[in-house]
């Protein structure tokens, strides 16, 4: 989103010793859901960021769980790359045409690689951007043609949709108007439509809070913001789903390429994707 620029956030608490802390003055996992995220605490610094490969306006980054399946944004079209191993090189990046209109952005896949939400313009939007979903029946497969989801879109831009790695809550960015904020949508069963998305007003601010992801087990949100005047990215955690996340934490061991946005974090917390100056780049821990 918001230019080419982009970042990921893997857990929280690990951070803080270097982290800004700001206060905000707030006006049933399924069978083959991924194992939990473990506490950020125990998992150790994040290690130097690499290029996954040299990008061409590259942003918006999302993988399937298994890390083998990179899908991302390109010049409003929906691309993905390949590897036979989680330790190999990325392969050639290649336009998704079943997903891709010209009019496309924020890509987001679910970890088992079966569905994949996207906003766009393509004819049949309310407005601005609106949240679309395809699937397909296998890796193999082809997706799909992408359908409306009604329940995430509205006539204002409704963007980057990533969903939880139970199926049951997803989470998404939405201008109302002139100042992007988060939202979050619920449903009791994978089968269910998607309730009214409800804004996270606990981390949501008078600047822009774009790109949300929750980790695995959804007590953690990561997400960009421009509220220290440059986008970069910020993370928030909650006791439970049905607390609100609490004080939010700038994740500034990350923060280190000018502006960062868009995260993805993988089931384990361990692999961060993220994009700057129009490429996509990994760190681990």
């Amino acid at each position: 989103m918001r230019g080419v620029l982009l970042v990921f956030a893997a857990a929280g608490c690990g951070f803080r010793p270097a982290a800004e802390v700001r206060t905000i003055d707030s006006a049933a996992a399924t069978p083959d859901a991924p194992a939990m995220s473990t506490p950020d605490a125990d998992l150790g610094p994040w290690g130097s960021a690499s290029p996954v490969f040299t990008g061409q306006g590259d942003d918006d980054p999302t993988l399937t769980g298994d890390l083998l399946e990179l899908f991302f944004n390109r010049n409003g079209d929906i691309y993905e790359a390949t590897r036979g191993s989680a330790g190999d090189a990325f392969g050639a990046q290649t336009e998704v045409v079943e997903l891709s209109s010209g009019a496309d952005t924020t890509p987001e896949i679910t970890y088992d690689g079966l569905t994949i939400y996207l906003a766009s313009t393509r004819s049949g939007t309310l407005g601005g951007d609106d949240i679309w979903m395809a699937a397909r029946g296998d890796r193999g497969s082809a997706w799909s043609t992408p359908i409306h989801v009604d329940a995430l879109s509205t006539t204002d831009n409704d963007v980057a949709a990533p969903p939880s790695a139970d199926g049951l809550s997803i989470v998404l960015c939405r201008d109302t108007p002139g100042n992007y904020d988060l939202y979050e949508s619920t449903r009791a069963t994978t089968s269910d439509p998607w309730g009214t998305p409800v804004a996270l007003a606990s981390i949501n601010t008078p600047s822009e809070e774009q790109s949300p992801m929750l980790s695995a087990d959804k007590l953690a949100i990561y997400y960009d913001s421009n509220s220290d005047g440059t986008d970069h990215l910020w993370m928030a955690t909650r006791a439970s789903t049905s607390d609100p996340f609490g004080n939010a934490v700038a994740i500034t061991s990350a923060n280190t390429l000018g502006a960062e946005t868009d995260p993805w974090i993988s089931p384990d917390s361990r692999h961060l994707f993220f994009s700057a100056g129009g490429t996509i780049y990994q760190v681990s821990r």
